[in-house]
């Protein structure tokens, strides 16, 4: 009737239109959840400069509908205990991509070089003329092998005449500067671009691309490692997120289900882990395919070639 208010159709429920399970999670980010680190992105045709970023993280954990016994998802401890190892890990290093398709990656660890410093020999030889000679001195260009390492050294052969028909001859061995004290990483580029860093001042990462996407996926792993899966997994944890943070209002995101214990927990180690599958074998992450022209009007250089070179 005109002028009578009809009250709108109760609502039925409909099997596909069940509302979301209850479910508890937890969010944990603090300022100790931090590492600086410097980097570079590399891929065909493009390369950054060489620069840093004050990274930051955070972890969110996603429960079931009920809480464990302890009235907790999980202890806000255990978490920030496991986040801020990881991060310390990383303070303070040059990330480098190991699984890179574009840079060329030589590593020289320490080794214990043979050195000798001074070795002296007497013989006695008379000269073909009967008299005193004078001072001889060679340089020779040697390769010393160590264990672990290669290491190119120069050897300086000085022969001195002590009296008639006696010499006394003199090796020294000097270590050349470029087999750096602890080891060595040299990174050459597509644009023929050469880094050399000191071993102890990079983080060797298996992933492709030093980026925020790359990153978050190799903490999530290490988190997980330090969290254990399995406990997470009787604590009922169905999915953890972790967000990398380069800048403010500038992150990303990885987000993935609590794998099967039973497999590999890799990305705990830069050498990857045994077992059926490693969920956090980052280089399968990344697509194959051709990178696709960028739209946006962007001033980075990858971008400008990609919009004149496609191919």
């Amino acid at each position: 009737m005109e002028g009578v208010d009809v009250p709108p159709p109760p609502i039925t429920s409909s099997s596909s239109h069940h509302p979301p399970p209850p479910r508890f999670e937890i969010y944990v980010s603090r300022d100790t959840f931090k590492f600086n680190a410097s980097h570079f992105v590399a891929y065909r045709g493009f390369r950054e400069r060489l620069h840093g970023h004050n990274y930051r993280a955070s972890v969110r954990l996603v429960g079931s509908g009920n809480v464990g016994g302890d009235g907790y998802v999980l202890d806000f401890g255990c978490v920030k205990e496991a986040v801020k190892d990881v991060c310390g890990d990383m303070n303070e290093h040059f990330i480098v991509p190991m699984l890179s398709d574009v840079l060329g990656i030589d590593v020289v660890e320490e080794g214990e070089a043979e050195e000798v410093e001074e070795e002296v020999e007497e013989v006695d030889e008379e000269d073909d003329d009967g008299t005193e000679a004078g001072n001889i001195t060679t340089q020779t260009k040697t390769t010393t092998i160590t264990t672990t390492t290669t290491t190119t050294a120069t050897t300086a052969t000085t022969t001195t005449t002590t009296g008639r028909g006696k010499k006394r001859r003199a090796l020294c061995h000097r270590q050349s500067p470029t087999s750096m004290k602890g080891g060595t990483v040299t990174i050459i580029c597509e644009d023929g671009s050469r880094f050399v860093f000191p071993r102890q001042d990079c983080l060797l990462l298996p992933i492709m691309h030093s980026t925020a996407e790359e990153l978050a996926i190799y903490l999530y792993g290490k988190i997980l490692s330090r969290l254990n899966a399995n406990y997470l997994i009787e604590r009922g944890v169905t999915s953890m997120e972790v967000t990398i943070s380069e800048a403010v209002g500038q992150e990303a995101v990885f987000r993935r289900a609590i794998p099967n214990a039973r497999n590999s927990v890799g990305g705990g180690n830069e050498a990857g882990g045994e077992g059926e599958e490693d969920p956090f074998d980052v280089a399968s992450y990344v697509s194959r395919g051709r990178i696709p022209v960028m739209p946006c009007k962007t001033d980075t250089e990858g971008a400008r070639r990609l919009r004149t070179d496609p191919s």
